[in-house]
This record gives structure tokens, C-alpha cells and sequence, in this order.
């Protein structure tokens, strides 16, 4: 398993690693606030908060900012931006972050299933960056740039390989989930019956889905 600490590495490099990602953060953010309009910064933003906030993910604060009214392009960069931010903080950050009190203890859980889902699905080895891709991009609770990162480490993948795969998967989940929003609420419009059976059907999967997970 590779391992990523930090070993014969001066204060400065330290320094610079551990805050380079949130600098790249505040830019991002900077940008956005001179790019769009203050009532669709404030919106936008308000979604890249609710975010980093549990159960809440990229599965459902995409669609429920599409529905607002905001372009599925814009919603779709916010989020896969902050997803690769977190990937690059936690890749060179991974041990210092996992003393934080909260967030190190749902790291070490989620280490834990990724053990178990590595024995029951050896084959996950063989394809660990499409893996990586993969986990990315199917839309449930802790499957953005935290959990890439950590099931990228228990696959012994190189830190830049992880980032690069969830800088794939995370742009292209973001815009599945994004353009298909889109989609559906077109189609509400169009017929809202229609809309109504697609949406609760949608509704009722993911239901399902972390029904079975408990």
C-alpha cells in the first residue's frame, strides 16, 4: 500500500502543501463571484457549502441547484472544482487531516469498508484507476474527492494517479448528473405528470439504495 507522509521534507514544502489547496479554493471562488451575477454567485455558493455537509451530495445538490435555475454547466464545474480541491489538500495532507476529530473518524470507517469491499471484489485490483473513475462518478454519500482519495490509497494507487482519476470522474459524474437534471426538469415543463414518474421513480431508487446499504 503506498503510503503518503510526509519524509525529508524542509518547513517550507510543508507549509506549502498544506495550504496551497485552500488557496487554489479562494481563487476558484474569486472567480465565480467576478464571473457570475451576485444573485446566481449567492445560489451557487450556497450549493458548494451544502456540500461539504452530509447526507447531502453531489446526487442531490446538483439537481436541486438545476432546479433553482441554475445553467447545469455552472453548477457541474462548482462542484467537481471542489471535489478536486479536496482531493489535492487530502493526497498531500492525508495524515495530518485524519486527526481532526470528526472527519478522521468517518476516514477510518470508510477505510474499514473499503478493506471489506477489497475482499469481497479482489478484482477491484486489476482495474484500480477506472475503479477509482468509476466509484467517482456513481452518485452516492462519500463517493466525491474524500472517498476517491481514500479508495485510491487502499488500492496502493500514486497519489497523482488518484488525483487525475478523480479529476475524471468527478468532472464527468457532475455533468451526468447535471445535463440529466436538466433533462428531467424539461421535461416537467413539458408535462408534468410525466416529470412527476420520472422523478419519483429516481426517488425511489436511491431510496432503495441506502435502504439496502443500512
Amino acid at each position: 500500500m503506498v503510503r503518503y507522509r510526509l519524509k525529508d521534507e524542509g518547513a517550507k514544502t510543508i507549509i506549502i502543501k498544506f495550504f496551497l489547496a485552500p488557496l487554489i479554493l479562494l481563487l476558484g471562488i474569486v472567480i465565480l463571484y467576478l464571473g457570475l451575477d451576485r444573485s446566481t454567485f449567492l445560489i451557487i455558493g450556497g450549493f458548494m457549502i451544502a456540500y461539504f455537509f452530509p447526507p447531502l451530495g453531489k446526487e442531490s445538490v446538483i439537481p436541486m441547484a438545476v432546479s433553482t435555475g441554475c445553467h447545469p454547466l455552472s453548477i457541474a464545474s462548482a462542484v467537481a472544482f471542489l471535489d478536486i480541491v479536496v482531493a489535492l489538500f487530502l493526497l498531500w495532507n492525508y495524515d495530518f487531516v485524519k486527526l481532526a476529530p470528526y472527519l478522521g473518524a468517518w476516514m477510518d470507517r470508510f477505510e474499514k469498508k473499503g478493506n471489506d469491499l477489497g475482499e469481497r471484489k479482489p478484482w477491484m485490483k486489476s482495474i484500480e484507476f477506472i475503479a477509482v473513475i468509476l466509484f467517482v462518478i456513481f452518485p452516492f454519500q462519500g463517493s466525491g474527492g474524500v472517498g476517491g482519495t481514500i479508495l485510491g490509497r487502499l488500492l496502493g494507487l500514486n497519489r497523482y494517479i488518484v488525483f487525475t482519476a478523480i479529476s475524471i470522474g468527478s468532472v464527468s459524474g457532475c455533468l451526468l448528473i447535471a445535463y440529466t437534471a436538466e433533462t428531467i426538469k424539461q421535461i416537467f415543463l413539458r408535462n408534468i405528470y410525466v416529470g412527476s414518474l420520472i422523478i419519483i421513480i429516481i426517488i425511489a431508487v436511491f431510496f432503495l439504495y441506502y435502504l439496502k446499504r443500512q
